[in-house]
């Protein structure tokens, strides 16, 4: 289910151009953790704590916060936690 403060059409987009490399189109992970649905909630129970890992990156994760908006970065984790697709 998509609302207007979920774009997913827009976190899929991000997703594509910026996760995709690490994570892979289905989330199961490249050199980056599997984030598909099952783990990525079991780890992340928030919405709030993965849109902060994703502005401030953690380890071997790069801080997106100079590179993507607000707006991207809470589309994005939409988009992880809605299941990829």
């Amino acid at each position: 289910m998509t609302s207007a403060t979920e774009p997913v059409g827009d976190g899929r987009s991000v997703y594509l151009t910026r996760c995709v490399g690490c994570h892979g189109v289905d989330g199961s992970g490249i050199v980056g953790p599997d984030i598909r649905p099952n783990e990525v909630l079991e780890k992340y129970a928030s919405a709030e704590a993965m849109e902060a890992l994703v502005r401030e990156g953690l380890g071997e994760m790069p801080e997106f916060a100079s590179k993507l908006s607000d707006a991207e970065i809470t589309a994005v984790v939409a988009y992880v936690r809605g299941g990829l697709g």
